[in-house]
């Protein structure tokens, strides 16, 4: 088989945790030419096509399922698993947005920075930051201290890990302001 250097990869069924790690993710519309490109040799169909549903038994993101159909589920839509016949396709490399220029809105006694991170207001967002721009477990506090200026945010540096139902995947501002936490996107439930 032909190699190519690609910045995809495509993990073996069943591996790769349900869903790619944070800034690994490949879009919605990057799915059919990444699956394709880490596809030779399978049994992939011409012209290039793809399926793109809410399976509850899938992994989220691009996949490939047994080696000849293209699937993406977006990851909002949760329950994120292996299965034994999906291969996870996602990026070999984290990526990170390049920094845009602007301004975070702050009360007028509040500094204004420039944030590489962006603050949805409640409700906002559809539960799950887009592809390519989630925030890590590790970023988390950082980023809500960096976007939250203004709010009532403990003094005291602390991230609040779960898997609740009802809350949002990924890094969030919980009550205004009461807490920082983070719920992994494989748990679901992105509300």
């Amino acid at each position: 088989a032909p190699t190519i250097d690609s910045d995809f990869q495509m993990y073996a069924d069943g591996e790769g945790g349900g869903i790619c790690a944070s800034g690994k993710a490949v879009t919605e519309q990057e799915c059919l030419d990444a699956a394709y490109e880490v596809g030779v040799g399978m049994n992939l169909p011409q012209p290039k096509r793809m399926n793109v549903k809410s399976w509850t038994w899938t992994p989220c993101g691009c996949f490939i399922f047994a080696d000849k159909v293209v699937a993406y589920k977006d990851p909002k839509h949760g329950s994120c698993s292996d299965h034994h016949s999906c291969k996870l396709v996602c990026r070999k490399k984290a990526v990170t947005l390049a920094p845009t220029a602007r301004t975070t809105p702050a009360p007028s006694s509040a500094p204004t920075t420039a944030s590489d991170f962006q603050l949805y207001a409640d409700g906002e967002g559809g539960g799950i930051c887009a592809s390519g721009k989630a925030v890590t477990e590790q970023e988390c506090l950082d980023a809500a201290y960096e976007v939250g200026v203004g709010l009532t945010l403990p003094p005291n540096k602390r991230l609040t890990v779960g898997s609740w139902p009802w809350s949002p995947c990924g890094c969030f501002i919980y009550n205004s302001g009461d807490s920082v936490a983070y719920k992994d996107p494989k748990h679901g439930d992105c509300s």
